[in-house]
């Protein structure tokens, strides 16, 4: 198995947990930091305030 078939996979799964689409990092965030978020930041940001969230 390719790691491009395996990342599609993934990111397939991680979408369908979501009834909505995945919560976005606030901008206060992005703000405080002396540089722009890279995208697989911004990935985890999502991930890790969606645990937050949940019950």
């Amino acid at each position: 198995m390719s790691n491009e078939i395996l990342h599609k996979q993934i990111v397939e799964k991680f979408n369908s947990i979501f009834s909505d689409p995945p919560p976005e990092v606030p901008d206060y965030v992005a703000d405080n930091l002396g540089h722009k978020l890279r995208p697989y930041q911004e990935h985890a940001l999502s991930q890790f305030i969606f645990t937050q969230e949940i019950d």
